[in-house]
């Protein structure tokens, strides 16, 4: 299991199982609290499909994470039974390269996701809007050398989280999921950002540093809108 949402319906966790030869997206469902859980296949068509984040949103739930190099997008109105969902126009990978869903996270109206683009060391976005489904980002608005991994919807804007162009620490808000602004980073580590989450206006984001061995590092802030 690699993530887990909760919403009216109960808990929806996404992963992946392996079996000979393949890797099969997964989701489980609890509607007791977590005390049982329900397994179901998400994607099994490909050698490779994995889900890497899943959250409450679109008709009931929305999984996100990678198919055979490529980001990919589910849906699911009961966290059972599932469908995949092609990004307009699609992101793949190509040249060997991986593009792949990292996070998503949605509010009443909108879901964002985030994750690696096409080219090495870009990241890029993706918003839902029913009943259009999903669209991508164009090549000019990706986050250029910054590689974002998880994202929060706080209010109704989105804050995303990961590696900034300039070697620190990254964090990029969004009202639309289309147009992305990178927030100015105070003095402090350099380092990239794993996970964030939102309290009112203010994120806290936790990672690690650059400067190699171990450690952590925690930012808080208040990201430009």
């Amino acid at each position: 299991m690699t993530s887990l949402a909760v919403g009216v319906a109960g808990l929806v966790a996404g992963g992946f199982v392996d079996i000979p030869d393949q890797r099969l997206a997964m989701a489980w469902v609890s509607v007791d609290g977590g005390q049982s859980w329900r397994p179901s296949i998400v994607d099994g068509s490909g050698p490779r499909a994995e889900v890497t984040s899943v959250a409450a949103g679109g008709p009931g739930w929305v999984a996100t994470g990678i198919r055979d190099a490529t980001a990919s997008f589910w849906a699911s109105r009961d966290g059972r039974a599932w469908i995949h969902l092609v990004p307009q126009p699609p992101v793949g990978g190509g040249f060997g390269a991986e593009s792949s869903a990292d996070g998503v996270a949605c509010i009443s109206a909108r879901c964002v996701a985030v994750g690696q683009g096409p080219h090495a060391g870009d990241g890029w976005a993706w918003w839902y809007e029913a009943p259009e489904g999903w669209k991508t980002l164009g090549t000019g608005d990706a986050l250029t050398g910054g590689a974002s991994r998880s994202v929060v919807a706080f209010g109704d804007v989105f804050a995303a989280g990961g590696a900034g162009v300039d070697g620190r620490f990254g964090i990029w808000t969004t009202a639309d999921g289309r147009h992305w602004t990178a927030s100015p980073q105070a003095a402090g580590p350099s380092g990239i950002v794993e996970d964030l989450a939102a309290d009112g206006t203010r994120i806290v984001a936790v990672g690690s540093p650059f400067e190699g061995g171990s450690g952590f590092a925690i930012w808080v802030g208040t990201p430009a809108s």
